[in-house]
């Protein structure tokens, strides 16, 4: 057997996917590594269909990764492995801090990781964050490296054989299963950068010259960073008579951030201009917005009219690659009592803790008031804000009694805070128990159960509570002449008024009092019965006089059940930190489904001339959802 290099495989898929659209049969990569050293089929599982296949063909796309070519790749992220496929799409994953969920997930062909399945050896693998838009979409992090065999992509859609989710394709996980012995595996990596990007250069060159704040980050020179570790142990053995195994493995892995501020193509938030690429940001500007107004970083106290340019570059305190540590554990045992009953049973856990960094908090471009006798605000800058109209008009130098109410921001400094900080905690747990077996000649089964958990616990920092910061703008003198909270607002307690009329640092009391932490948990548990015959019909008479084969058919039912529960703090459930999005209101709810499925592949001319094979592929399944109701998939 020749072992494709991964640019042949990666030019072979290319070539069966056109081919199938075609409506030519394909061989399945997938299928090939269920032969064994004496080049008889011992196994075979081919991704996208229940049905066995004699002549190792599918006609949909397989593409298959082997254990071989992933530990060559020397990662240890199995998301890697997958987004270096063409038909992969970049999904959840560690290179995403800012809307990052904590996971890592397949998208195929950009239509979704939610609309993409993941499966190990052929049985769903349940979802992986229950807060998420995403949620449905399976975490890639809760597969060890160490123990997979193959993974096989499917970029056809498969609906009729697993389900709707499985519109864009599925990616099938092959795990290994039978080994022997005891293996221990350790690896290191880590990413090289020389600095010496020209685009990234230039802009940070040009930006130099104009931006309120220029990147120090990004010298050229060369740059390591992000290096990761993972040490992983199997043992496995089989039973005295031959008849089972069990495997068992753990692995442990952990990996360091790199920052953006690191790497010149990132070190400044690039956006297109008229003459190239060059330094933008966030329009949540330093020093702070006020209306039309921001204030001069030059003259340290007074106004200015505010341009497209005043914007704040965010990036270089962003995490290009979130640190991570995670533990893995599992076993997978099977056992013949008899030909007809092979018993089977997998366990899998995973804890993993991983962090996102963004830049420093503030107070983001949103409504707020300003009260125009603020002991903050200086002549200059009172002479040039005007209160709105309810308040009496003119200008606050004219009207101490006014109010002023627009848009109002101050993005933070690395030296006032070091950044959002938002720590995901995912612990997961699955197990299967199932039963499969033959029937006699022509049949067999194969029925299982499945319950799989996703606990979740989140913790962010750095934000501001959006209550405080009006409760902090609105200062008056106070009777020792110092500035204080309005007390006429009833402002809590402890309340710090905050200068972001110049361009001083903000206190740290008032940065402590605006400061807040939230949190939120939930958790998403599936629960699977599946029962599935397969059976050849040759031997009944249903066979074609031009082919070699006779017809076949699986024919199965599966019971789905999915519930989700998600809860917030106080502040989060409604809406009151600041800068991060709208209010997320507790979310509990499951849904059940009810499937009938049917396959059939009806050969109809084999080994004649000028037609090698020319066969009929069928699938049809019936889903009914408590919650939609039925569905027809075809």
């Amino acid at each position: 057997m020749k072992i494709q290099s991964t640019r042949e495989r990666l030019l072979a898929s290319s070539m069966i996917c056109g081919m199938a659209f075609l409506g030519l049969s394909a061989t399945a990569a997938s299928a090939a590594a269920a032969a064994d050293a004496n080049g008889d089929v011992a196994e075979i599982v081919v991704t996208g269909t229940r049905l066995p296949s004699p002549n190792l063909t599918s006609i949909a796309p397989v593409t298959t990764v082997g254990n071989a070519e992933i530990k060559a790749e020397g990662v240890t992220r199995i998301e890697d492995i997958t987004n270096s496929l063409p038909q992969v799409f970049a999904g959840q994953g560690s290179s995403i801090t800012n809307g990052s969920n904590g996971t890592a997930t397949v998208n195929l062909r950009d239509l979704g990781s939610s609309r993409t399945l993941v499966l190990i050896d052929g049985l769903r693998l349940m979802a992986g964050d229950p807060q998420s838009a995403r949620s449905s979409a399976a975490d890639l992090n809760f597969i060890p490296s160490a123990l997979v065999e193959r993974i096989d992509v499917l970029t056809g859609g498969a609906s009729a054989t697993y389900g709707a989710d499985a519109v864009a394709g599925v990616v099938n996980f092959i795990m290994l299963k039978n080994f022997e012995g005891v293996r221990l595996d350790a690896q290191y990596s880590g990413y090289q950068h020389d600095n010496n990007n020209s685009t990234g250069q230039a802009a940070l060159t040009a930006a130099a010259k104009t931006a309120i704040l220029p990147s120090l980050d990004a010298i050229p020179g060369n740059q390591f960073g992000g290096e990761g570790s993972e040490v992983s142990l199997v043992i496995g053995a089989n039973a005295p008579d031959g008849k089972g195994n069990v495997t068992a493995y753990a692995t442990y892995r952990q990996n360091n951030s790199i920052l953006e501020g690191t790497r010149d193509f990132s070190a400044c938030t690039l956006a297109s201009t008229a003459a190239g690429f060059g330094c933008s940001g966030s329009g949540t500007a330093y020093p702070a917005r006020v209306g039309s107004f921001l204030v001069d970083p030059t003259t340290f106290n007074t106004f200015r009219p505010r341009v497209a340019t005043d914007v704040f570059n965010f990036g270089p305190a962003n995490y290009f690659m979130r640190p991570d540590e995670r533990y893995n554990l599992g076993a997978f045992a099977h056992y013949e009592i008899a030909p007809w009953a092979d018993v089977y049973m997998n366990t899998m856990f995973m804890d993993d803790l991983s962090t996102a960094q963004i830049a420093a908090g503030g107070i983001f471009a949103a409504t707020f008031s300003v009260n125009c006798a603020n002991p903050f605000l200086t002549a200059q800058e009172k002479g040039l804000l005007i209160p709105t109209a309810a308040t009496g008009g003119g200008t606050c130098a004219t009207n101490p009694a006014g109010i002023f109410t627009g848009t109002i921001s101050r993005r933070l400094l690395d030296a006032e805070q070091t950044g959002r900080l938002t720590q995901f905690r995912h612990q997961d747990y699955r197990i299967v128990i199932g039963m499969k077996g033959d029937l006699g000649k022509n049949w067999n089964y194969d029925g299982y159960m499945q319950y799989g958990t996703v606990v979740v616990n989140n913790r962010q920092s750095g934000n501001f509570d959006t209550t405080r910061i009006n409760q902090s703008l609105n200062a008056v003198t106070g009777p020792n002449g110092t500035p204080i909270c309005n007390p006429a607002g009833n402002p809590d307690a402890g309340c710090v008024p905050a200068n972001i009329f110049s361009s001083a640092l903000i206190s740290p009391a008032a940065i402590n009092f605006l400061s807040i932490n939230s949190f939120n948990s939930g958790s998403s548990t599936e629960r699977v019965v599946s029962l599935a015959f397969t059976g050849k019909l040759g031997d009944y008479g249903l066979k074609s006089a031009w082919a070699s084969e006779g017809v076949g058919v699986a024919l199965g039912a599966e019971y789905r059940r999915e519930h989700l529960d998600n809860v917030a703090d106080f502040l989060s459930t409604n809406g009151l930190v600041n800068g991060n999005g709208g209010a997320a209101p507790p979310v509990n709810g499951s849904f059940d489904v009810y499937e009938l499925f049917g396959e059939a592949r009806v050969p109809l001319i084999s080994d004649m001339p000028f037609a090698k094979d020319v066969s009929l592929e069928l699938g049809y399944r019936f889903s009914d959802y408590s919650s939609i109701g039925d569905t027809n998939t075809y």
